[in-house]
């Protein structure tokens, strides 16, 4: 009879992945008392952590280690070098999303330009780190993004979860992880999409399909059960044949990668129980009078809220120039059921939105 803690058709130990993530945990903890996570600091305190510098080029620097003080001076002219230590705090590490926001700079600028209960706009939201920001300061937040993954991703790290659901859904996915049984997966059960057999070995692909499969009829809420979906789709670029280390995803035919049967299943497994603790403690952190939504019907050109509704706009624009940002995340965006064919009407999207200038912000943010 299978057990918690053997598989009976691969030879997975989650005993070994608990230790091994337990291992992960320890040394990321290791540098600071408090995980690194600075947003429990009281505003205004006084910190050491501002400091001049001079670089090899004789100009002068201002280094900021961490939080940013509110009352950070800026005048024109000014450089600054900030150091970031949160990016994979709390839900901002749940899933890999090139060049996004370090968590530092949007909490700074929520604290100095709002107060509680205003609402805030990201209208180039990405992955939601400004709206998680501005959750965990007490203020409601809008995230508009125009690709349909983006939103997902957003959502999921912006709900806060019952820690007991959470929990419980965990044990019983890593049980139906460990007892994987590859002939319950039914080629209904496997997406379609462009190249697909090239992305992925078939052992990899009977593994990915039983746990969206596993997830989808979990009886749980939908709240966690795209969390655990997420979970999932982080572990897609690295059990495909595509380069891990390339933002875009592509195979390279001198790529020496090697994915072998049952690396879904275990990465899977560590993952979750990566992950969940930290989404524990972000719910734990949020507060329940204020919420970030994220409008499936709209992007930064067609923005239908008046634009007195909004307190302040915190955004940083798409690197269109740089990052194929459809074709980043187009196998995550096939196995999550947001995509089934080209994506070229999204990179489309894109790229109108690389010409797009917000116009009137100041309308957005409070006057001094």
């Amino acid at each position: 009879m299978p057990t918690m803690t053997e598989s009976s058709f691969y030879p997975i130990s989650l005993d070994e992945i608990e230790t091994k993530v337990a291992r992960k945990n320890g040394r990321r903890n290791g540098w600071s008392s408090n995980g690194g996570y600075q947003f429990s600091l009281p505003l205004g305190q006084c910190l050491d952590n501002v400091k001049e510098i001079v670089n090899e080029f004789g100009e002068r620097i201002t280094r900021v280690d961490g939080d940013i003080p509110a009352d950070l001076s800026v005048n024109d002219g000014d450089r600054f070098l900030f150091i970031s230590y949160d990016q994979s705090a709390l839900t901002h590490g749940l899933h890999r999303y090139p060049a996004k926001f370090f968590p530092e700079l949007p909490r700074w600028l929520v604290k100095r330009y709002s107060n509680e209960n205003d609402l805030v706009l990201d209208p180039f939201s990405g992955s939601g780190t400004t709206n998680i920001e501005a959750l965990l300061l007490r203020r409601h937040s809008v995230g508009i993004d125009v690709d349909p993954f983006s939103r997902f991703l957003s959502k999921v790290k912006a709900t806060p979860l019952d820690e007991s659901e959470l929990k419980s859904t965990q044990e019983r996915l890593l049980r139906f992880m460990v007892n994987y049984q590859p002939s319950k997966v039914f080629e209904s059960d496997i997406p379609c999409f462009p190249y697909r057999d090239n992305w992925f070995n078939r052992e990899i692909i009977l593994e990915v399909a039983y746990l969206k499969k596993t997830i989808e009829a979990l009886d749980a809420s939908n709240d966690v059960k795209d969390f655990f979906k997420i979970c999932l789709s982080s572990i897609i670029r690295a059990v495909s044949n595509a380069d891990d280390n390339c933002t875009r995803t592509v195979i390279r035919k001198k790529l020496n990668k090697r994915v072998y049967p049952s690396d879904a299943l275990k990465r899977f497994a560590e993952v979750v129980l990566f992950n969940v603790p930290k989404m524990i403690e972000f719910s734990q952190r949020c507060p329940r009078n204020v919420a970030a939504i994220f409008p499936e019907d709209m992007d930064a050109r067609s923005i239908r809220y008046e634009e007195e509704n909004f307190d302040l706009a915190v955004t940083s624009p798409p690197y269109a120039n740089a990052v194929d940002y459809p074709r980043t995340h187009q196998l995550e965006s096939y196995w999550s059921g947001l995509a089934n064919g080209s994506l070229t009407p999204l990179k489309k999207s894109m790229w109108e939105l690389k010409a797009f200038r917000l116009t009137n912000t100041s309308n957005f943010t409070r006057s001094e």
